[in-house]
């Protein structure tokens, strides 16, 4: 009887070791490892919608840069030209690297101007107004043009813009195609250096347009909404980029906006230039990437069709480029960034495989120390 007694409690204690060790390093470590890495992933859902926001508009000319002033500087690159001219080549204009990029590249009212309609064919069922254009200074791209709109329209409205260059533009200076952006508020920043925290396509849609007046580019948008986990609810990009700046005297071309203009003075010369955006870029690269997430951020998705206009006012205006903008679905897409393993899940999942393995449960333990506790309470105690 004993023998068998001992052979029972060394297999059960056989048995105990395995599992634990089976639990430990083919389960337990993965699920520890899985969890402390904070990897995330997408949930989506659909929710039908009568009405959207309309996306702002960043327009960026492509080259982004008058080739009449590019041969006036001895300059042969593309728009990143200025940003590595360690000669200073504009200093024999008695120009700032500022005076100088603001020359070389396009100005709103001065060089084009857009209006809603598209002449000769279509005005748009929503006549919107462009509440303010902000001239956004980048790295690759020279001055791009922020259109701010800031309406919603139902889902089966439709509007249009014609984007018309100035007489007095050179014909050398028009560009032969314009890059078009849709975004919102949150997600354009990334574009000013070409830095991304996540995946470009995630934050804004670009379409390319050729600079032909007969072409009329008709866009189909879907809304989609995302949610991030890792960033600030109350975060301001300005105030972000002044914190990474601390004592600095002066701010890049790059970095024009109106919080920054308010407080600091446009950098004159190359080196001081290179010197801020080194800071930024360089050694505080990851507060930086920082400042460019957003907590929630509205995105769209296009269908994008050009088609030839027939109308005789177009056929005659070399000048002038018509954009149709149309709700292509009345279901938006939302996407929330949720852990692949949340604390949730961690501790029931550990909580899961200890009862698999051993058998464990809350229930028993807290019923035996109650048990146990009453036990003791209730033994009568030698007087």
């Amino acid at each position: 009887m004993k023998l068998k007694k001992y052979l029972k409690q060394i297999l059960k204690t056989l048995l105990f070791v395995v599992l634990l060790f089976t639990f430990f390093f083919f389960y337990l470590q993965s699920q520890v490892e899985e969890f402390l890495k904070g990897s995330t992933t997408f949930t989506s859902r659909y929710e039908e919608i009568e009405k959207f926001q309309v996306p702002d508009l960043l327009l960026c000319m492509k080259p982004g840069t008058k080739r009449s002033v590019m041969t006036k500087f001895n300059y042969n690159l593309d728009e990143v030209f200025i940003f590595y001219d360690e000669r200073e080549s504009y200093l024999k204009h008695n120009l700032t690297i500022w005076q100088a990029f603001q020359e070389l590249t396009y100005k709103y009212k001065d060089d084009f101007e857009i209006h809603s309609g598209v002449d000769g064919w279509h005005p748009g069922d929503e006549k919107l107004t462009i509440k303010a254009v902000e001239s956004i200074a980048t790295l690759y791209h020279g001055m791009c043009f922020l259109l701010i709109i800031d309406e919603e329209i139902k889902v089966s409205s439709n509007y249009a813009f014609t984007l018309t260059f100035s007489d007095t533009l050179d014909n050398e200076d028009i560009p032969n195609k314009i890059n078009l952006y849709l975004v919102s508020k949150e997600t354009w920043y990334g574009l000013i250096t070409a830095e991304w925290p996540r995946k470009e396509n995630l934050f804004i849609e670009k379409i390319e347009v050729d600079n032909d007046p007969v072409i009329l580019t008709e866009v189909g948008i879907a809304e989609k909404e995302v949610e991030f986990l890792q960033s600030d609810d109350h975060q301001d990009y300005e105030e972000c980029i002044l914190k990474l700046f601390g004592k600095t005297s002066c701010f890049p071309i790059i970095f024009n906006f109106p919080k920054v203009i308010q407080k600091l003075p446009p950098c004159k010369y190359w080196n001081d230039t290179w010197g801020v955006k080194d800071k930024i870029f360089k050694k505080k690269k990851t507060e930086f990437i920082k400042c460019l997430v957003p907590k929630h951020a509205k995105i769209y998705e296009t269908s994008v069709y050009q088609n030839k206009i027939n109308g005789q006012a177009h056929q005659t205006n070399n000048r002038s480029l018509g954009f149709f903008f149309y709700g292509a679905s009345n279901m938006k897409k939302i996407k929330e960034e949720v852990y692949v393993i949340s604390s949730t899940v961690f501790i029931g999942s550990i909580g899961g495989s200890l009862g698999l393995f051993f058998g464990f449960s809350f229930l028993a333990c807290c019923s035996d120390l109650i048990d146990k506790l009453v036990l003791r309470l209730c033994v009568p105690t030698d007087t």
